[in-house]
């Protein structure tokens, strides 16, 4: 078989401009919301397996965060707040429910596509620059997202890149929904033996871990809900989750050797049409209990991998 040809169409959905490949067979194809760093869909063996941004709210504001990038952290910031050199810092509160900053912060329509190519594989590169002109976090950094597809799997590199002038504390992560037609409650899931992270009522960890050995062998998710953190410890190149449908398997997977995507939260909405598996490159509220937290040199990055892969049962 031949390598895949891809061709490419910009459509508009909302009022924003959409990128959408694909293949010739109809079987490969990713669609990609450029300005927002969004990737909304990804279709492998002919699939959707994103659940992504899909009415105006969400290609205006997205509350739900469907599939953006995370930075200068993941999940969330005590209070909002953090000390870094001995001086304190006040993230605006987007979490009332908990008194807590979520996500980082907003990129707005700053992301630029900076790379497109198409060969066996087509690859995809997106980029971010932050200039650190917020009193609360003035530390500036620029965050790049890579994506590479072909008939096999779906890729994405994450990096963030202190370029500022001092010393700054950085976080990454990504915060996908995956999907395969059915509700959750109808899947399986196997998760890989690692440590559960214990979070308080405002869902901030407590510094207590415990062993979760509950799904190392695929089992029906049912009822079961998810709203946790977990902590993989494993010297493996790559950690993988696996969803599975009466027609399919999907693994996803996450860069897991020392200082990578060492970090996990697995996420269930309320629709329970969706589940998040979300790479972090440090825990929740890092950026006061130091958990994985990157404090990068001027000019110095971060980089770590995820991606996922399917299969017919």
């Amino acid at each position: 078989m031949g390598a895949p040809v891809f061709s490419r169409k910009v459509i508009e959905k909302f009022g924003h401009e959409v990128i959408q490949y694909q293949d010739e067979s109809g079987e490969i194809g990713l669609e990609v919301l450029p300005s927002k760093g969004l990737i909304l869909d990804i279709k492998l063996k002919g699939v959707s397996l994103l659940s992504g941004p899909n009415c105006k709210d969400d290609f205006d504001s997205n509350t739900s965060y469907k599939s953006s990038v995370l930075a200068p952290f993941p999940n969330r910031l005590k209070d909002g707040k953090f000390n870094f050199h001995e001086k304190e810092y006040q993230f605006p509160i987007n979490d009332t429910t908990y008194n807590s900053a979520l996500h980082g912060l907003p990129t707005g329509d700053s992301f630029k596509v900076i790379d497109e190519s198409a060969g066996s594989s087509l690859n995809l590169s997106m980029q971010y620059n932050y200039a650190g002109d917020k009193e609360f976090f003035p530390f500036a950094y620029a965050v790049q997202v890579d994506v590479s597809i072909d008939a096999h799997k779906c890729q994405l590199g994450f990096q963030i890149q202190n370029t500022g002038a001092t010393e700054a504390p950085l976080g990454i992560g990504w915060h996908p929904y995956f999907s395969l037609g059915q509700p959750i409650d109808e899947c399986s899931l196997c998760i890989p033996k690692c440590k559960k992270i214990e979070v308080d009522d405002k869902l901030i960890p407590t510094g207590k871990r415990t062993a979760f050995k509950e799904y190392t062998k695929c089992k029906p998710i049912g009822e079961e809900t998810f709203d946790t953190p977990f902590l993989i410890e494993k010297d493996a190149d790559f950690t993988s989750v696996v969803l599975e449908s009466d027609t399919h398997k999907l693994r996803y997977y996450q860069e897991t050797k020392p200082n990578k995507f060492n970090y996990l939260q697995i996420y269930i909405p309320d629709d329970r049409q969706s589940i998040s598996f979300e790479p972090m490159s440090c825990n929740i509220d890092a950026h006061n209990n130091q958990n994985g937290l990157h404090i990068l040199a001027p000019g110095k990055k971060f980089r770590a991998r995820c991606g996922v892969a399917l299969q017919e049962k």
